[in-house]
């Protein structure tokens, strides 16, 4: 007697379970790292940009060192056609750090190669370009820390607050947002 196949199962929309896992793996209903699920959100468009594997770009720093990371960003992996080895890697390069990059990319190439445990890189190519990271942006203004202490009619809406930490933190917002004269 042939074995029962499970029941097919449906998700949250109503669709049916095709049965392919997805690189992360939820526990409950419980945030999920944006890195986990990057090769799915970002894999169509990073395929058109020759990278098969979004490792190469969320990983870069810890590929090639910090150094590096921050004078360069990998921009097109061109594999030949029909191979999935021997790739050149473009990498747009910061100002005159070309040159260095230049003397390091046979090491470059082998640290790639180490990371993803193939020779998935054959060379590098650079261009020079600005260098533009998310970090290197411009920080939020932090808002000032109050002048002087609150009012007495501020701390007397709070009093009633057996918490003294946050009854401290309510009057500082408080002051903060301009509820003085409420």
């Amino acid at each position: 007697m042939a074995p029962k196949k499970p029941p097919a199962t449906q998700n949250r929309t109503g669709e049916k379970k095709t049965g392919t896992k997805t690189p992360y793996k939820r526990h409950g209903r419980g945030p999920v790292a944006l890195s986990a699920m990057l090769p799915k959100i970002a894999g169509k468009a990073l395929r058109r940009r020759g990278f098969a594997e979004a490792a190469i770009i969320t990983n870069w720093e810890a590929i090639v060192g910090d150094v590096l990371a921050r004078e360069s960003i990998p921009e097109k992996l061109r594999f030949p056609r029909g191979e999935n080895t021997g790739a050149t890697l473009h990498v747009r390069v910061s100002g005159a750090f070309s040159t260095e990059l230049q003397h390091l990319a046979p090491l470059v190439v082998e640290k790639i190669n180490a990371y993803f445990g193939y020779a998935a890189v054959a060379r590098l190519t650079m261009a020079q370009g600005p260098i533009t990271r998310a970090r290197d942006a411009p920080k939020r203004k932090t808002v000032p820390p109050l002048s002087g202490p609150p009012s007495p009619a501020l701390r007397q809406s709070f009093a009633n607050i057996e918490d003294d930490n946050l009854r401290a933190s309510l009057t500082e917002l408080g002051a903060l947002l301009g509820k003085e004269n409420d």
